[in-house]
C-alpha cells in the first residue's frame, strides 16, 4: 500500500505515503491502512488516465498532515502541473535511479484531492 510512519512518528502521526504504483499496469487503486490498537489510519484512491495524461489521488487520514512521495509515470521527469483541491501547489521532484518522484506535504484537516498532469 505504500503507507508508513514518517521519521520520528508512530501510528501514522504523521504518515509517509510512498507507494510503488506501476502506472503502465495500474489504473485504479483504493486502499486503507490502519493501526488496529489505535485510531491511526490512511485511506487513498489512486486513478490514472493514460489517455488524458493525468493521475488523481484522493487522500484522507487521522493525522494532521501527510508527506507524499509519489512516483511519476515512466518517462516523465517533470509534471506539467500539480493541483491540490483545484489550486496550483508547490512540489519538488526527486530522481531515484531511472525513476522520478513527486514530493509534497499535504494538510489532512479534510479529504484532499491531488491532480497531476504530465
Amino acid at each position: 500500500a505504500g503507507v508508513d510512519d514518517d521519521d520520528g512518528s508512530e501510528a501514522f502521526s504523521p504518515p509517509l505515503l510512498s507507494p510503488r504504483w506501476d502506472t503502465r499496469e495500474s489504473r485504479s487503486i483504493r486502499t486503507t491502512v490502519r493501526y488496529a490498537p489505535s485510531s491511526g489510519y490512511v485511506s487513498y484512491w489512486f486513478q490514472h488516465d493514460a489517455a488524458e495524461h493525468t493521475t488523481d489521488l484522493t487522500i484522507t487520514g487521522s493525522a494532521r498532515s501527510v508527506q507524499c512521495h509519489l512516483p511519476l509515470p515512466p518517462g516523465t521527469s517533470q509534471p506539467r502541473s500539480i493541483e491540490v483541491d483545484g489550486a496550483a501547489t508547490a512540489y519538488r521532484t526527486i530522481a531515484v535511479g531511472t525513476s522520478t518522484y513527486l514530493d509534497l506535504p499535504l494538510d489532512l484537516s479534510r479529504v484532499r484531492m491531488v491532480r497531476l498532469r504530465y
